[in-house]
């Protein structure tokens, strides 16, 4: 193969082998991962909240089901959760709840909620959740 005669292109030179030290960009990207996995830690701190117990107790009185089968069971966490939320203004209204549920704690056999009962749980949970806001 004949070698070529580069005088006549006085534009091209010959490659020349640049040295590239590739470390500082290693160290760069090493710190922009640390800083955005920081960053997400933060986050992710930051969206898990703690509940005070009275919103506790709020998300279980509102996660009873009243269209359950199981009568005594909604008695049962509606007088254990009313009771914990209890105000000195609400304790007649409770009361009186409590009283008409009186009938339905004590029998065998699984006895439907009368609807008008529960309205007024209902309403209890609502005047409740009113108040604290």
């Amino acid at each position: 193969m004949e070698k070529i005669d580069l005088t006549k292109f006085k534009d091209i030179q010959e490659s020349q082998v640049i040295q590239i030290d590739f470390s500082i960009y290693f160290i760069v990207m090493t710190l922009c991962i640390i800083i955005f996995s920081f960053l997400l830690y933060l986050l992710r701190k930051k969206k898990t909240i703690e509940l005070t117990k009275d919103e506790i107790i709020f998300e279980k009185l509102n996660s009873i089901d009243f269209q359950s089968l199981d009568t005594k069971k909604i008695i049962y966490d509606f007088t254990i959760y009313g009771k914990e939320s209890l105000q000195d203004e609400d304790k007649n209204r409770f009361k009186e709840i409590l009283d008409k549920l009186e009938s339905y704690k004590y029998i065998q056999e699984n006895k439907k909620l009368d609807i008008e009962l529960i309205n007024l749980m209902k309403q209890y949970i609502k005047s409740i959740e009113q108040c604290k806001l």
